[in-house]
């Protein structure tokens, strides 16, 4: 077995942990963690398992790949090796250990499994890593050449199984990133930042619908969609006016929902630079569609509000 643990990088912040590896792109050194970790912290501390602390000087984000690499001030003396052409180097089946930071313990553990699937920009392993393994590197057994960065879980209800959950484990290949886009720390985080409002008042709509549905008291988490569901409750609660205009205030509201899921899209849409962030706002709006088309079956269902408890 190949002893990585040299190269095995601790990232953190105030905000939560990640992972990290040092790795060898064509002869140059770089760290390599996923985007959506880097994203996710404002200041992070990049450090090796003996406790040196790393400093980078440039970052850049991979193209249609969650992942981000930095140049560093002093590169560590170990580093990983980065497996390429992975279609005729690898097989569905061989052995690969995934090694990071899991759970954000601040140590790194060894996952072994083998690899089940492998596609245009990415792999499915059986490594059993977990989130703090995000940014971990994907070691390939045979050649003990980095060929993948540990990325996401996919959950899935076994509707043989007895109603077990089925987990699925993915990581982007290292090579197939095409192009790396520059990035200015600043400016990343401010579109983070944007992107970050979409979806949470994305998740905020969602869980307001679901609570009316089952006619529970829904948490308002922004103020936009707090501000409007404010003003509806308390007309519709007001026993002065008339059956007609509570169904009027009810129908405002929806047309106010309707607003608030394309606006704040559209007007983010065509101001993001990176292309990470152009997908997640793609993401968003799918699921914006979907909502605009389920008010209009709101708007028929929700004549009268039922607002007990609201």
């Amino acid at each position: 077995m190949h002893d990585h643990s040299g190269a095995m990088v601790v990232v953190k912040d105030e905000a939560g942990a990640g992972s990290g590896f040092i790795a060898s792109f064509g002869g140059k050194i770089y760290l390599l963690t996923n985007i959506h970790v880097a994203a996710g912290m404002k200041q992070p501390v990049f450090t090796l398992l003996d406790g040196t602390r790393l400093v980078p000087t440039s970052a850049e984000a991979a193209v249609g790949h969650d992942i981000m690499r930095f140049a560093l001030k002093t590169p560590p003396a170990q580093s990983i090796e980065v497996g390429t052409d992975l279609e005729h180097t690898t097989r569905i089946g061989d052995p690969v250990n995934v090694f990071g930071n899991s759970g954000g313990g601040g140590v790194v553990t060894s996952l072994p499994g083998k690899i089940v699937g492998i596609g245009p920009d990415r792999l499915e392993v059986t490594s059993p890593f977990i989130p703090g393994n995000s940014g971990s590197p994907i070691i390939h057994g045979p050649t003990g050449r980095v060929i993948g960065i540990a990325t996401y879980l996919m959950s899935a209800r076994d509707r043989f199984g007895g109603g077990g959950v089925t987990v699925r484990r993915f990581g982007y290949r290292l090579d197939s990133v095409k192009t790396w886009e520059p990035v200015n720390w600043l400016g990343f985080h401010a579109e983070e930042e944007e992107v970050e409002k979409v979806s949470a008042l994305t998740a905020d709509i969602l869980n307001f619908l679901q609570a009316l549905q089952q006619k529970q008291t829904p948490a308002l988490a922004t103020e936009a969609l707090r501000r409007a569901a404010t003003e509806w409750r308390q007309k519709a609660n007001n026993p002065r006016i008339s059956q007609a205009d509570r169904h009027a205030a009810t129908q405002s509201f929806i047309a106010s929902l309707r607003s608030l899921s394309r606006s704040d899209v559209a007007a983010l849409d065509g101001r993001l630079h990176y292309s990470y962030f152009r997908a997640k706002l793609a993401e968003e709006r799918q699921i914006r569609d979907q909502l605009y088309k389920s008010f209009d079956e709101l708007s028929q269902t929700l004549a009268m509000p039922s607002t007990r408890g609201f």
